[in-house]
């Protein structure tokens, strides 16, 4: 595969992935807002930190990946011009390594969930069409 191409697919995926926006995380964590403090933490799991603060207990999940990318190698050109070769380097994608990571506060009163924030580089809502998508609304929780 050319650099031309791996670029191009490159730029495709990170556009895929920013279909997923924001905004549909917002959406998701909204759905727990009235839930009780119980369902929260068997639908998120252990939490990677708590605090209250008055009547307002405070619950944090974090999620963090790091990940690295090989590159992509340069594409190469050699010129002569009689007998000296003179051989240039074009494009190419060095190796990085970076974080993705997302941290989402719920505030709960009273055991149910009043509120949330998050922020992040990766805060990711589950696609609906995954067949173990399941909404958490207040309306479908069994009291």
């Amino acid at each position: 595969m050319s650099y031309k191409n791996k670029l191009n697919l490159l730029t495709v995926m990170l556009c895929l992935s920013a279909c997923n926006t924001a905004e549909q995380y917002d959406k998701m964590c909204s759905t727990w807002v009235g839930a009780p403090e119980n369902a929260l933490i068997q639908g998120w799991g252990t939490p990677t930190r708590t605090y209250t603060v008055g009547d307002i207990k405070y619950i944090t999940f974090r999620d963090s990946q790091i990940y690295s990318t090989s590159g992509v190698s340069p594409s190469y050109q050699t010129t002569f011009i009689g007998n000296i070769a003179t051989t240039n380097a074009y494009g190419g994608i060095s190796p990085s390594v970076g974080q993705m990571w997302c941290e989402t506060t719920f505030w709960i009163r009273y055991h149910r969930v009043i509120g949330y924030k998050f922020e992040g580089n990766s805060c990711i809502a589950p696609i609906e069409e995954d067949p173990d998508y399941v909404p958490q609304s207040a309306t479908s929780i069994v009291w």
